[in-house]
């Protein structure tokens, strides 16, 4: 039975609750029955659920620490000009941040509830300064000022401004200090191109910091920085894996749990004292769950489940009782459906690496070899991790055994792996994909006749490098708003984007000293050797990858006699964030691997309403 794409696609709970302060109430961005997006309100005990703000793009949902008011940040076209909006519990709707500028929240306190850290990149397009914003009055002022390589700032409990994450010009960071808004900064620790290092939070007293970095060792940990004497303790290392976060003492602000994404999730506990609380929650949910917040006093948790077949849901677990209770669960309608396990699995690359990932396989298939897609994950400097993804649901209800390469260059494996991938864009990374095919097909599973390889951003690049300098590979590919000149990508760096310039250049390649290498691996210069029939998909507001680009791409592949079917959505920008612009484009995707790999379709409906224009 074929799945509904509007059942997989149009809603949009499951990763942004949060809990308030007092741990009475959840906000959290869902769409309503109309399909519009907003911020919706539920308290824990009666009461129903009801809709407070409406926005078209919600990025991020926080409670102000004051508990009466949420914070959310919004996109109005995809041009990632995010601004800040406050909604009060009685729906009275007060954007704090102008639009046109790109807005992010840094952090809230209960030491001062009427204020909201923000970044802002008001007086210079490129780079974020830090501003304290006073909730009742709407006023900001600036409270640390970015020299133009900071990319990251971290306040302490009572707001100040202590730490910062600065890039180097060799393409590493360095980790600065301060110890109040008073004094200068010292450079407390420094990370090379192969290394890396971030801040997290620091205590409640300020006099520790805790950061995730990877600097004598391996993989990601987490360490405590003494701010007085510099000296680090590990709190938490895994040998394999990195750690991703941690679990912080709302009271203490110390980490309690530790969180390793491994083959699947699981968190290391830190603090005995929440060792029973960690340990009912696993035996209610199992180990994979994700901790979202905390009330103020640490009594309340809100928890997602991670499934491979279900969406994830929203549990509270309160610790008096030791108690686990379902809060939100919008997709009952799921267990009318067969849906897939996604499997991990691993092997080794040609040159010996080794790689891991995850296959789902239809449900029901048999032994003959069928059709298969190659889902490549963008980034490239992020992983898939196991859990419920709904494009992979999707195409694996459809007919297609779906494969999930992390790549060597992916995170979470370790700086020598992150590293292996530095400058490999079109070359090893690409090896990998093009190993990963091959292991599908030598274990029966996929036809080799009947594969594409589809993905978004890096894995739009990587479809379209792998139909051009891999033309026997696929017979069919999908690219989603991926670069196809890698020259351009690197000299157009959004202005947001100025102080991450030396770390492209070390890991992609310095256009200027580099010129020949990125060419060579470039999909508009190769373009002449695709044969399959490729799918094209943009957003006309895309900041990183300007559709001008891609309207160069395609239309050198037409001339060269390429099929290409090329959609561009007016309302949209680095990624599809509108449900009836999703659903349209995947309907076309649909319809374009029936076509091409004889997977199953389900007919768009009549008369559907998008922004998508060909081209």
């Amino acid at each position: 039975m074929l799945i509904p794409r509007r059942l997989l696609f149009s809603s949009s709970l499951g990763s942004s609750a949060q809990l308030s302060p007092a741990g009475d109430l959840l906000a959290f961005p869902r769409r309503g029955a109309s399909g519009s997006q907003g911020i919706w309100v539920k308290p824990l005990k009666g009461g129903e659920m009801r809709q407070v703000a409406s926005s078209h793009d919600v990025q991020t949902v926080v409670w102000a620490a004051d508990g009466r008011h949420v914070l959310y940040l919004e996109d109005a076209d995809g041009d990632e000009q995010y601004r800040c909006v406050a909604v009060d519990l009685e729906g009275r709707v007060r954007p704090l941040t102008p639009r046109g500028l790109q807005a992010r929240i840094l952090g809230v306190s209960a030491a001062r509830p009427d204020d909201v850290m923000v970044l802002l990149n008001e007086e210079d397009r490129r780079r974020h300064d830090v501003y304290r914003l006073n909730l009742p009055s709407g006023r900001y002022e600036r409270v640390a000022v970015n020299p133009g390589n900071v990319v990251g700032w971290v306040a302490d409990s009572a707001l100040a401004v202590r730490a910062a994450l600065a890039t180097t010009s060799s393409g590493g960071f360095q980790l600065l200090v301060r110890e109040d808004e008073d004094s200068g900064w010292n450079r407390a620790r420094s990370w090379g191109p192969e290394e890396h290092g971030h801040p997290l939070f620091f205590s409640a007293a300020g006099d520790t910091l805790y950061l995730i970095a990877n600097h004598d060792a391996e993989t990601n940990r987490l360490i405590a920085l003494d701010m007085k004497s510099g000296r680090e303790t590990v709190l938490a290392e895994d040998r394999d894996y990195d750690i991703v976060s941690a679990v912080q003492d709302p009271v203490t602000g110390v980490p309690q749990a530790a969180v390793v994404s491994a083959e699947r999730s699981r968190t290391i506990t830190l603090d005995p004292a929440i060792g029973e609380d960690l340990a009912a929650i696993r035996d209610a949910m199992g180990e994979s769950f994700r901790v979202f917040n905390r009330s103020g006093d640490g009594r309340v948790w809100l928890l997602s489940s991670i499934s491979d077949r279900h969406p994830p849901a929203c549990y509270v677990y309160e610790s008096e009782s030791r108690r686990v209770s379902l809060a939100i669960d919008d997709y009952s309608e799921f267990d009318r459906y067969a849906l897939s396990r996604m499997e991990p699995i691993a092997f080794r690359a040609r040159d010996g690496l080794l790689l891991r990932g995850y296959l789902t396989l239809p449900p029901g298939q048999g032994k003959a070899p069928g059709p298969a897609v190659l889902k490549v994950h963008g980034g490239p400097w992020a992983r898939d991790t196991w859990g419920f993804d709904p494009m992979v649901q999707w195409l694996a209800n459809r007919g297609y055994a779906v494969l999930q390469l992390n790549y060597r260059g992916s995170a979470g494996y370790g700086k020598g792996f992150l590293a292996a991938g530095h400058r490999q864009w079109g070359r090893r990374m690409q090896d990998d994909l093009i190993d990963g095919i091959a292991w599908l097909v030598a274990r029966g599973v996929a036809d080799p006749a009947r594969i594409g390889i589809m993905g978004a951003s890096y894995g739009g690049y990587a479809a379209l490098a792998g139909l051009s300098l891999t033309p026997e590979a696929f017979a069919a590919g999908v690219c989603m708003f991926g670069p196809s000149d890698l020259m351009a990508f690197l000299r157009n760096v959004p202005k947001q984007w100025t102080s991450y310039r030396s770390l492209l250049h070390a890991r992609v390649g310095d256009p200027e000293v580099d010129a020949e290498a990125l060419e060579g691996v470039s999909p508009i210069k190769n373009y002449r050797s695709i044969r399959a029939p490729l799918l094209v998909a943009h957003g006309a507001n895309d900041a990183r990858v300007p559709c001008a680009e891609t309207d160069r791409f395609v239309s050198a592949l037409r001339s060269a006699g390429g099929t290409v079917d090329y959609l561009v959505f007016a309302d949209e920008g680095h990624g599809f964030t509108r449900p009836e612009n999703r659903l349209h484009l995947c309907a076309r995707i649909e319809a374009f691997l029936a076509s091409h790999l004889r997977g199953e379709c389900e007919p768009e409906e009549e008369g559907a309403v998008h922004a998508g224009t060909e081209r």
